[in-house]
């Protein structure tokens, strides 16, 4: 898991379920750091509704907010759906928030 890999350790559940939000808070050299896993994000089965309260999870657990957001997707080839959902989707969902 990339999280794991950030802080150096093994922290995640990599066994969590995908609808499992996780915060993990540790330090990158001398700064202090939160990382949330959030792996529901980019499934196509979820509905707009639950993507914008996934996100306001996110930004909730990330006080006093985040300051950079990293999405990380897997290098395999990706539908016009997959694209879809990042681009309308989760994009628009952030800039609500």
């Amino acid at each position: 898991m990339v999280g794991n890999f950030i802080l150096g350790r093994a922290t995640f559940d990599s066994e969590a379920p995908p609808d499992v939000v996780e915060r993990v808070a540790g330090r990158l050299k001398d700064r202090h750091v939160i990382i949330i896993n959030s792996p529901q994000l980019l499934q196509t089965n979820i509905s707009d509704h639950q993507i914008t309260q996934t996100v306001r999870e996110c930004v909730h657990l990330s006080d006093p907010g985040p300051h950079v957001i990293v999405l990380l997707l897997k290098h395999e080839p990706c539908s016009a759906e997959d694209q879809e959902r990042v681009e309308k989707d989760l994009l628009m969902s952030l800039l609500i928030c």
